[in-house]
């Protein structure tokens, strides 16, 4: 009840405005949404342009330690996802590269504690950017 005057059977009105005042917990007011148009398509989010400059490098990384590690299988299937990111043209293409990166903790490889606190990373800036491209596509349709 954020905001609205709790109406009980007993008290009068001074015990529900101190109720009310008490327990009503108000959340900002989100921010208003502009749909995107095609005039200002130029201010839209890059995605390819974010995944080639941020995850990439890190996606090297993470080849270059599982190679220095002896992990063949590590750094082959981190290559594959790099590779899917560095080929990709338009957001859409991303879609393979980070399903296949969204299943590195079911690949049954034992990462070392390098790995995992850049793979950590390398997730963590994915979901953002998959979430920003949710959030940007509920607004153009």
């Amino acid at each position: 009840m954020a905001g609205a005057v709790l109406r009980t059977r007993v008290g009068g009105r001074a015990q529900r405005d101190h109720l009310a005042s008490r327990f009503s917990f108000r959340a900002p007011a989100p921010a208003p949404r502009r749909a995107l148009s095609k005039l200002d398509e130029s201010e839209a989010f890059d995605a390819v342009g974010y995944a080639q400059r941020e995850l990439a490098p890190l996606l090297r990384q993470l080849c270059d330690l599982a190679e220095a590690e002896g992990e063949p299988r590590q750094r082959d299937f981190f290559g594959r996802v790099l590779r899917g990111i560095e080929l990709a043209r338009a957001a859409e293409d991303l879609a393979d590269p980070f399903m296949a990166l969204s299943t590195a903790a079911f690949a049954g490889f034992g990462y070392s504690a390098p790995v995992t606190f850049l793979l950590d990373d390398v997730l963590a800036r994915a979901h953002n950017l998959a979430e920003s491209l949710s959030l940007e596509s509920r607004d153009v349709h």
